[in-house]
C-alpha cells in the first residue's frame, strides 16, 4: 500500500490522516513535518500531488482539516500557536496565522 510505503520513504509515523469531503484528495501528516497530499480520484491508485515540509518547532503534533468545500486543507500545532491553510487548486500556501490571527505570512 502506498501509505506504508510512504512511511518507510519518510521513516517517521504516520500522525493524522484527513479525507477531503468531496473524496479528491486524502492527507498524511507524517511526525517528521511532511504532509502528503494524494489524488483519490484515480481508482485504485495513490498518487501523490504534493509533498510539504511542514516544521514543527517544539511540537510534537498536527491536526489536518478540510473545509466543507473542500477548497481549503488548514493544520493546526498541537500547541495552537500557527494555522496554516493552502489551496488545494495547486496546493500553494494562502495563509499562515499566530494564535492572535495576525498573518504571518
Amino acid at each position: 500500500m502506498k501509505i506504508i510505503h510512504e512511511t518507510l520513504l519518510f521513516q517517521s509515523p504516520v500522525m493524522d490522516i484527513e479525507f477531503a469531503k468531496d473524496n479528491r484528495f486524502m492527507a498524511v501528516f507524517f511526525k517528521s513535518g511532511k504532509i502528503v497530499i494524494i489524488n483519490k480520484e484515480r481508482p485504485g491508485e495513490f498518487s501523490p500531488v504534493k509533498n510539504i515540509d511542514y516544521e514543527l518547532p517544539n511540537q510534537n503534533y498536527c491536526s489536518l482539516s478540510f473545509s466543507v468545500d473542500s477548497s481549503l486543507l488548514a493544520n493546526i500545532s498541537s500547541n495552537a500557536n500557527t494555522i496554516t491553510i493552502w489551496e488545494t487548486r495547486n496546493f500553494s500556501l494562502r495563509y499562515h496565522l499566530d494564535i492572535t490571527g495576525d498573518i504571518i505570512s
